[in-house]
C-alpha cells in the first residue's frame, strides 16, 4: 500500500487547521476596539485525499505509549517468577517485541495530524475531545503547531473546558518557538486583555514578529496598530504598507480596511 510521507501529509493538511480569525475595527466610546470573529478562510482548508488509511493506522498506534508501562510490568513479573531459563528467554522475546512497538509509536507531527482530522471532521467524525487529547500529546513533546492548536481549544472550549489562562500558556510556548500563528494569537490576547493585563506594546511586539514572517492576519493587525497608534506611534504610511501586504495575500479584512480607512 502506497503511503504519503509525513511531510507530504503536513503539506496536504497544512499546519493551521483552525478557521482564521478576522478582525473588524470599530470605535466604541472613543476607544479603538479590534474585535475578532471566526471565518472559514480558503487558505486554511484541509485536503485529506489519500490519507484515511494512514490516519487509521496512527490511531491504532497511539495507545502504545499508555500500554507500555503495563506491558513492562507484566514482563518483569514473568521474569521474576520464571522457574527456568526457558521462561526468561520467552520474557526476553516479549520485551524485544515491546521495544519494537514502542519505537514505532507515532511522532508529535503524526499525533498533530490525527488531532486535526478529528478537529476538522472530514476524514474522521468531528470530535473535539479526541482532537484536544491528540493535540495535548503532541504539544507535550514540544511541537509548536500542536501547542498553538491546544491553546485555541482552551480559548474556545473545544473538547476541553474553556480556560484563557491555559490558552495563553500554550500560545506562549508556541510563540517562543517562532510559530507565527501563535504569535498573532498571543498578540490578540494582549490587545484584548484576555487573562493577561492589556498591553498594547506587547500586542504590537507579537503582531510584528508574526507579520515579519509573512502571516497575513498579523500584518493586518499590525497595520491597525500603526493606524490607531496602539503600542507604537501613529504612522499612516506604515499602516498602509502592512495592510497592503496582507491584502496582497488575499486577506479580505485588510482589503476592506484599505477601502474604508482614511489615510
Amino acid at each position: 500500500m502506497k503511503r504519503n510521507s509525513v511531510d507530504e501529509l503536513a503539506e496536504l493538511l497544512g499546519l493551521s487547521p483552525t478557521p482564521s480569525q478576522t478582525v473588524t475595527g470599530v470605535k466604541t466610546d472613543g476607544a479603538n476596539e479590534i474585535k475578532t470573529e471566526t471565518t472559514n478562510s480558503p487558505e486554511n482548508n484541509f485536503e485529506h485525499d489519500g490519507i484515511d488509511e494512514l490516519l487509521l493506522d496512527l490511531e491504532k498506534a497511539c495507545p502504545a505509549k499508555k500500554e507500555n508501562s503495563a506491558v513492562k510490568s507484566a514482563q518483569n513479573s514473568a521474569r521474576n517468577s520464571a522457574p527456568n531459563s526457558a521462561a526468561n528467554s520467552a520474557a526476553n522475546k516479549e520485551n524485544s517485541v515491546s521495544n519494537s512497538e514502542t519505537n514505532s509509536a507515532p511522532t508529535a507531527k503524526e499525533l498533530f495530524l490525527l488531532g486535526s482530522a478529528y478537529f476538522k471532521g472530514e476524514t474522521k467524525p468531528k470530535n473535539f475531545a479526541k482532537a484536544a487529547e491528540y493535540y495535548r500529546q503532541a504539544a507535550e513533546q514540544g511541537f509548536a503547531p500542536a501547542q498553538r492548536q491546544l491553546g485555541y481549544c482552551y480559548s474556545k472550549g473545544c473538547g476541553v473546558e474553556k480556560n484563557h489562562g491555559l490558552a495563553v500558556k500554550w500560545y506562549t510556548l508556541a510563540a517562543n518557538q517562532g510559530y507565527a500563528q501563535a504569535q498573532c494569537d498571543l498578540g490578540i490576547c494582549y490587545r484584548n486583555g484576555e487573562n493577561v493585563t492589556r498591553d498594547y506594546a506587547k500586542a504590537f511586539k507579537w503582531y510584528f514578529r508574526a507579520a515579519e514572517k509573512g502571516y497575513a492576519q498579523a500584518q493586518c493587525y499590525l497595520g491597525l496598530c500603526y493606524y490607531y497608534g496602539e503600542g507604537t506611534p501613529k504612522s499612516f504610511t506604515q499602516a498602509k504598507k502592512w495592510l497592503t501586504l496582507a491584502a496582497n495575500k488575499g486577506y479580505v479584512p485588510a482589503k476592506n480596511y484599505l477601502q474604508t480607512l482614511k489615510f
